[in-house]
Parts: structure tokens; C-alpha cells; sequence
């Protein structure tokens, strides 16, 4: 079986014997860095307008971060992958205790996080760890020398096994420290740090310096994967110059994944809010009322078949996909699911939740994106971008929430892209959390990853 432990490799690893081109798919499967892993160890341990869905103005699409599904990169063999896995289930179905076998602790999800690196796609991957973790095989389990698969992914460079295993792993275990005290994210930004020294070496050959940027690309979605999975950007200590160096290398990809959070929000708000846009829709011009009433008593009338709780879990699971397990995730998951809400029963129709522009009094104004958020308190907010007085949209509320992030570590002025009304800077998003009330200081808490106990 593809990765699989020495004791059921004689059967397992056949697979790999379809052709040359899937023997060449294993060969490069193998370690290339020749004692990369303990290279790093050592390191480290040395203290070295109108629309029918909400939009974000402005936001490049292209910002969005990787899914399971679309990311770039180099493939192995991609056609005999979905053959991969037809055997890789055959051979389980026979026996199950494959997945389970271990050489001196190491199960299945250790070698895929060793030797997977960047060569397979998040789809194989999730096909490949799905399979084995189903069948018995521990995510969590430590092997010889005290690594768990995590660890390892971050340690060899395998970005789509450490995405995998961090949608599935509780927080303690995405920041859970191996023998030398070091995190899973401290352990990739070391990878980083030495890799950006070897860049600026000036004896790095040309050919090396190709290898050693696609590697650095690997561990930066690893370090951004972690990131969204709730990895704890304090455990890298800055009391060195090394450390300090590697704690603003990670900062730089969570400038990303921030950058990416208030587009992967708006997503997740449409999609909760499309089944009920389409009844409101096919509703509308059913109704035996005037062409100005209509729409808002379709979208009244769908309401009593919203799934609000439905639609709540699939919002905070879809946002999930850029941040989960944090305070910046609950804040933003519970004002997404009260949006959802606000929208439904409040708002009178899909006009008033998406906002755009309306004739008032032969002149053409802008209507802002629904505003379901009061403000407790004084609204300091200077007049000239205040849509409505002590009321604030989504987008204000979560680009506040990115905006305190921005300050908690430090991240250099503009480095978080509003992404709408950038004409009036951060002004109208001058507010603090606790205005928002007792709700949103201390929301619901999303829903963690699932235990990953066997």
C-alpha cells in the first residue's frame, strides 16, 4: 500500500508497479533532503452596486485561499491516482489490519507526511487519509522518536497532509510540542528560515535555488494551513535574533490568511443564504400582489421554511476553511451566523441584505449592505462614513475583528486589505468589540475539529 510500513510493504507496495511512470511517481516519493529532518532538529534545538449576493468591493478572487480541490503544483502520476485508490481499497477490504500495522511507530499517516511533500494533490491526500484513519489508523500517535504525523508533515514539508490533519485535529494537537519543545509551526518556520538563508547565499547554485524555492512554498502552506487551524503564533519565542527572524516570517503568511478571511465570510454568508433567495425567488412572482410588494412578501413568506440551525452550522464550517479554533474564529463565525439570521427575519428582502443603489427623490444614492449590527454605546465615527448611526454591516465586523488581529501581532499598517470602501480607509470601522455587546465579545464557540482518537 502506498506509504505503507515495511512489514506490509511486500504486498502493499505492488501497487506501484503499473508502469514506469507510477515506479518514477514512487521514486519520487522518496526523501531528497538526506537528513533534512535532523538538520532542522538540531538547528532549532541550538536557539538558532445592486447584486443578488454580498460582495466584498474591490477583493481580488484570486486571494482565496487554497481548497481541497484547486491548488497548483507538481503531480506524480496523475492518472493512475483513482487506480491508486482502487487498490489501496481493495487490499482494506481484505484486510483491515493493514492500516493499523506500525515499524518502530510509525503507522500509515507518519509516511504519508513523510514522503507525500507537495507531489499529490489535497484530493488524493484526503482520499488516501481518509481511507486509512476509517480503517484504524491514529493521527494522533506518536512514533519512536516521539513524532506525531503533524509534526512530521511540518518537519518534511507535506502541505497537503498537514491541511488535512489540521481540519481534522483539536487545537492541543496542532500546537502540541515534540522532543524538543517545539510546535509544529515553530518547526516549519525554521524550514523557512534556513531555506531564505540558502536563497541569499551567494554560492546557491541556479538549480538549487529552484529547488529550494518550491520547497519554501511547501512549507509556507504548511505554515498557513497551520495557522487557520488554530496554531498559536506565541510559541515561537522571539528571545533570538533566529526566533524573531522566524516569528515575522510566520506573521507574513497569517497576513495572508487574514487577507483571505473576509472573502472566505461573505462566501460562506451566500451560500447559507442561496436556499432561501431561491424559494423567495420562485415565490415572488407567484404572488398575487403589486410588483412593489412581492418581493417582500416572498421573502417573508420563505422565511418559515429557513433551517436556521442548518444554516448556522454550515456557515461556521464553511469559515472553518480560513480560521476555526480561535477567538478571531468565534467572533467571526457567531457575527456571520447573526447576519444569516438578520437577514432572513428581519431584512424584507434580498435588496435591503445586499444593498446597491435606489432612486430617492429622482436622485440616485447608495444604499449600504444590510446593517444588523447596533453599536452600544457613543458612535464616534466621524459623520461622513457613517451609512447608518450606531449600526454596522458584516463587512465592518469582520474587517474589526482582522483589524484587531492586525494589532495583537503587530502587523504593519495597511497590511490588511480592507477590500470595500477604501475610499474612506478604516474610519468607518472605528469601533470596539465590546460595543457590539455580550454576544459577540463572548459568542458560541465553533465547532472544533472532530476528536481524532481511533
Amino acid at each position: 500500500m502506498w506509504l505503507a510500513p515495511l512489514d506490509a510493504g511486500v504486498v502493499l507496495c505492488s501497487c506501484w508497479c503499473l508502469s514506469d511512470d507510477t515506479q518514477m511517481a514512487s521514486a519520487a516519493m522518496a526523501d531528497s533532503d538526506g537528513g533534512n529532518a535532523d538538520d532542522v532538529a538540531e538547528e532549532e534545538h541550538s536557539g538558532s452596486g445592486q447584486a443578488e449576493q454580498l460582495d466584498l468591493d474591490g477583493v481580488d478572487r484570486g486571494m482565496a485561499h487554497e481548497t481541497a480541490d484547486g491548488e497548483e503544483g507538481p503531480q506524480a502520476a496523475n492518472e493512475y491516482e483513482p487506480v491508486l485508490m482502487s487498490m489501496y481499497r481493495r487490499l482494506v477490504r481484505r484486510d483491515r489490519t493493514l492500516a493499523t500495522q506500525r515499524d518502530h511507530g510509525v503507522n500509515l499517516v507518519h509516511m504519508a507526511a513523510m514522503k507525500a511533500r507537495g507531489h499529490y494533490p489535497q484530493s488524493f491526500i484526503d482520499s488516501y487519509l481518509d481511507l486509512v484513519t476509517a480503517n484504524g489508523a491514529d493521527m494522533t500517535a506518536a512514533d519512536g522518536g516521539g513524532w506525531t504525523p503533524l509534526q512530521s508533515a511540518a518537519l518534511n514539508g507535506s502541505p497537503y497532509v498537514a491541511d488535512y490533519l489540521g481540519r481534522k485535529l483539536p487545537a492541543a494537537d496542532i500546537n502540541r510540542r515534540d522532543h524538543y519543545s517545539s510546535t509544529p509551526l515553530a518547526r516549519a518556520a525554521v524550514v523557512v528560515d534556513l531555506r531564505t538563508q540558502l536563497l541569499q547565499d551567494p554560492d546557491t547554485t541556479k538549480t538549487n535555488r529552484n529547488k529550494i524555492r518550491a520547497e519554501m512554498d511547501n512549507y509556507k502552506r504548511i505554515i498557513r494551513s497551520l495557522l487557520r487551524a488554530g496554531a498559536d503564533i506565541s510559541s515561537i519565542p522571539t528571545d533570538t535574533e533566529g526566533r524573531r527572524r522566524r516569528r515575522q516570517l510566520v506573521l507574513t503568511e497569517y497576513t495572508t490568511v487574514l487577507n483571505e478571511l473576509g472573502l472566505c465570510v461573505m462566501a460562506a454568508v451566500n451560500a447559507a443564504l442561496s436556499p432561501h433567495r431561491s424559494l423567495a425567488a420562485l415565490l415572488t412572482p407567484r404572488l398575487a400582489v403589486g410588483p412593489q410588494e412581492a418581493p417582500i412578501f416572498g421573502w417573508r413568506i420563505a422565511s418559515y421554511l429557513f433551517d436556521a440551525d442548518a444554516a448556522a452550522s454550515a456557515t461556521t464550517e464553511a469559515i472553518g476553511e480560513s480560521v476555526r479554533q480561535t477567538e478571531l474564529a468565534r467572533r467571526v463565525c457567531a457575527a456571520a451566523v447573526r447576519f444569516v439570521k438578520s437577514a432572513v427575519y428581519q431584512a424584507s428582502s434580498n435588496r435591503e441584505v445586499v444593498g446597491g443603489t435606489a432612486d430617492v427623490g429622482g436622485q440616485v444614492v447608495r444604499v449600504p449592505q444590510l446593517q444588523c449590527f447596533v453599536l452600544e454605546g457613543v458612535d464616534s465615527r466621524p459623520p461622513e462614513v457613517v451609512h447608518t448611526h450606531g449600526h454596522v454591516g458584516l463587512r465592518e465586523v469582520v474587517h474589526r475583528a482582522r483589524l484587531d488581529e492586525a494589532a495583537k501581532w503587530g502587523l504593519a499598517d495597511g497590511a490588511v486589505v480592507k477590500g470595500f470602501n477604501a475610499h474612506l480607509g478604516d474610519a468607518d470601522c472605528q469601533f470596539t468589540w465590546q460595543q457590539l455587546g455580550a454576544a459577540l465579545q463572548q459568542p458560541t464557540p465553533a465547532p472544533a475539529a472532530p476528536a481524532a482518537t481511533q
